[in-house]
């Protein structure tokens, strides 16, 4: 087998679209896995990007926000939407939720935390690790990132989403992309700095 050329176009889609994750690999809650439609890793040099793309209006289950501060998902199962491990993210540094589909019926104060193990819909969920990503009014459009300090997560550190108001609804509609960009430290890494 000889050497095989890429063409542009094709160098192009790779390079967009990265590696497939799949739900499992992710580390996804049964109370938010019906919402997954697809995530990707892509790697430059040292850092490396997650992209995973949530639709909370999914036919497939009821997403729902509950009280105020409570964590959304399918009442009463686990709402993570994904678990960190530095094999696929990296030491993370940076975490974005961005809207793609504005969010409707259910409530639109979205806010990203994290627990040492999992924090079921419909529980409190906001005594937890606050990452600080917070939009106030989930429009299409809406983005919020914040600094993350990699080295104070744990292994198996689970993330999920926390409405901070108070609209109690099945979401109809409404599309995100969590971001995350990590650091790896491997040898991939280390060829890098050579």
């Amino acid at each position: 087998m000889g050497n095989r050329r890429l063409g542009r176009k094709r160098l192009m889609s790779l390079e967009k679209r990265g590696q497939k994750v799949t739900k499992s690999e992710l580390g996804m809650g049964a109370g938010m896995s019906d919402t997954f439609v697809r995530a990707n890793k892509m790697r430059d040099g040292s850092l490396i990007v997650v992209e995973i793309v949530l639709d909370l209006g999914t036919s497939a289950v009821a997403i729902a926000s509950h009280a105020a501060n409570d964590v959304i998902g399918v009442d009463g199962t686990d709402g993570t939407i994904f678990t960190w491990n530095e094999s696929l993210f990296g030491y993370l540094i940076d975490l974005e939720m961005l809207v793609l589909e504005t969010p409707t019926t259910g409530d639109d104060d979205l806010h990203i935390f994290a627990h040492s193990s999992a924090v079921n819909a419909n529980a409190a969920g906001n005594g937890n690790t606050d990452t600080t990503v917070d939009i106030s009014t989930a429009v299409k459009g809406n983005s919020h990132s914040a600094t993350i300090n990699g080295a104070t997560i744990a292994s198996n550190t689970k993330f999920y989403i926390v409405s901070d108001g108070s609209t109690a609804g099945t979401y109809a509609t409404g599309k995100l992309l969590i971001r995350t960009t990590g650091f790896a430290l491997d040898e991939e890494a280390a060829d890098t700095f050579v």
